[in-house]
């Protein structure tokens, strides 16, 4: 809720109409629910599934055993589109990932409006976060990172769903 002293202070108008703007992007639901999707600048569109809101399709990943956390960055420009990779930190009381591992991840978004969206799963001893809220992925410096290793996977057809950090 917005704090009182903000309502009417536009100058009159319907205050309920009456939104505050701060880079998040989400929805009101039938019920009147206000649904947080995250970040509007690390939102991105793919060719076959349009919008996509990292953190609303994240939380797909997050309750499979050696995920400690996990961020879903789109690789590309929107002109040249290459994919989407799943990056995700296990931790250090995990073991390496094999390729099991990363088509369970994969298998999590059957049948939901992921599904198909994640073509590669990147596990990394850690995810670079947000110098300002040390609780948030930086998906931005994380995507800037990782393109040039995955993008020639992601382009090419005969690529395997786990890219292993030492590969």
């Amino acid at each position: 809720p917005l704090v009182a002293r903000y309502l009417g202070a536009a100058g009159g108008g319907d205050e309920a109409a009456l939104w505050h703007r701060m880079g998040d992007l989400g929805y009101v639901d039938a019920a009147g629910r206000l649904w947080f999707c995250g970040r509007l600048s690390h939102a991105f569109r793919t060719p076959q599934h349009g919008l996509v809101l990292p953190l609303c399709a994240e939380l797909l990943f997050l309750d499979e055993p050696g995920v400690e956390a996990a961020a879903l960055v789109g690789i590309g420009s929107p002109r040249r589109f290459v994919g989407v990779v799943l990056a995700a930190y296990s931790g250090p009381r995990y073991g390496p990932w094999g390729e099991d591992h990363a088509q369970k991840l994969l298998a999590r978004a059957a049948g939901t409006r992921w599904e198909g969206v994640v073509q590669l799963v990147l596990p990394l001893p850690s995810l670079p976060m947000d110098l300002r809220h040390n609780s948030k992925i930086d998906r931005l410096q994380l995507a800037a990172a990782v393109a040039p290793r995955v993008a020639p996977l992601l382009a090419s057809a005969s690529r395997p769903p786990l890219l292993r950090t030492e590969d």
